[in-house]
């Protein structure tokens, strides 16, 4: 089939990119390095601000978008199911961008294919409010 060439862009680095894009205390425009290009993790959480329900909620309404009823279904998400049953572990938090904020990453098992390679999740953090600012995940569902 001789088909129409619609981009040249890659949809995942866009989305990437943006994900990653954030204003910094003095109003610049920032894309902060890649998760998986940061080699200094440490598994010393104290450093970890505060994250309050209020943060999570804020970030689910206000950039992804949740709708009302989404949220008061969050216990049947799949992201909830699979923290409640302990499928997230090896968190580890990056000390090497700006100082404001703050990358934390960790491991999701798959929930069917307990054996398959785990997803690699991440947030991104204002350091001093624990706001939070980005979110990704490896998995196909995600992307």
């Amino acid at each position: 089939m001789d088909l129409e060439i619609l981009s040249q862009d890659d949809d995942y680095e866009v989305m990437d990119t943006k994900r990653r894009t954030i204003q910094s205390e003095s109003g610049e425009e920032v894309v902060l390095d890649r998760v998986t290009d940061i080699v200094d993790w440490y598994k010393n959480l104290s450093t970890l601000p505060n994250i309050e329900h209020y943060d999570v909620l804020i970030y689910l309404l206000h950039y992804c978008k949740w709708p009302e009823q989404r949220l008061k279904n969050f216990k049947n998400d799949n992201g909830y199911r699979l923290f409640l049953a302990n499928h997230i572990d090896n968190v580890e938090i990056s000390s090497t961008l700006r100082e404001e904020f703050v990358y934390v990453k960790a491991t999701c098992v798959p929930e069917t294919r307990q054996s398959a390679t785990p997803y690699s999740v991440w947030i991104l953090i204002k350091h001093v409010s624990g706001e939070i600012l980005s979110a990704g995940c490896s998995c196909v569902a995600y992307v």
